[in-house]
């Protein structure tokens, strides 16, 4: 994205909190050709009015789909930094030495769709609304995780005051007082959204939003027609093409 178009964006916010936002795949090995392929789904979160990228993984291979009848997946936010390589070492290809012979344990991450959203705050929920810019095309890869061409989620950060004791073992976000006393006796917080993303290691909820107009919101989000050239994964987040696979995000195609 060009600067002058981020700045013009940047006049008509739409919501809390509007930005790019970037989806991955991880193989569960070196190469995925279906989504039996995939260990877990990630997105990284750019707001345009903040320096700081946050990485999301999923505990899923794929989005909740129309026809799932369970549409809540679970993530917990990986990593919040101002610099791109830190992102980058949790999404790049990762080794185990064999014989004193490194070898490719996990193949890196697959860049898989790129687009523009907005955080808004309605009927005391907060949603995650975007709109795919590249691929451009529905490809299998796209279909299968169930990105879609948009979206509409509900999103939450779990209390991690009132967690189970098998969860209370697994790190927890370091929330400041003034944040902890807003929490209370909430099993699932919405108020204040962008704030609580910001922490390291907290655990969101995101539920598949089916009645959500998004039609009315999607122009207003100012989705651009990016091509492998003006790609904001590259300019953006600052992937390098020779170390992530861009067929699945320009293609569509597995990888």
């Amino acid at each position: 994205m060009r600067e002058d178009d981020r700045e013009a964006i940047r006049q008509y916010f739409l919501g809390e909190e509007d930005g790019h936002i970037y989806f991955f795949y991880h193989p569960i090995s070196t190469e995925a050709h279906n989504v039996e392929d995939v260990e877990h789904i990630s997105m990284v979160l750019h707001p345009f009015a903040s320096k700081y990228y946050r990485l999301i993984f999923l505990d899923t291979a794929s989005l909740p789909s129309a026809d799932d009848r369970f549409n809540m997946v679970n993530g917990i936010i990986k990593k919040v930094d101002d610099k791109q390589v830190v992102i980058h070492n949790e999404l790049q290809e990762k080794h185990q030495m064999v014989l004193g012979v490194p070898q490719v344990k996990q193949a890196a991450a697959r860049p898989c769709g790129e687009g523009v959203y907005t955080i808004l705050s309605q009927d005391n929920r907060a949603y995650l609304v975007y709109v795919i810019e590249l691929p451009r095309i529905d490809g299998k890869v796209k279909e299968s995780l169930h990105i879609g061409s948009d979206g509409v989620f509900t999103i939450g950060i779990y209390n991690p005051y009132l967690e189970s004791e098998s969860l209370a073992e697994s790190p927890r976000p370091h929330f400041p007082e003034e944040l902890k006393a807003q929490m209370k006796d909430q099993r699932i917080l919405y108020d204040n959204l962008p704030t609580l993303l910001n922490y390291e290691n907290s655990r969101l909820a995101i539920f598949k939003e089916l009645e959500f107009d998004i039609k009315s919101l999607r122009p207003r989000l100012h989705p651009l027609e990016d091509t492998s050239r003006t790609a904001d994964i590259f300019g953006d987040l600052k992937l390098q093409r020779e170390n992530y696979p861009v067929e699945p995000l320009f293609r569509g195609e597995w990888k």
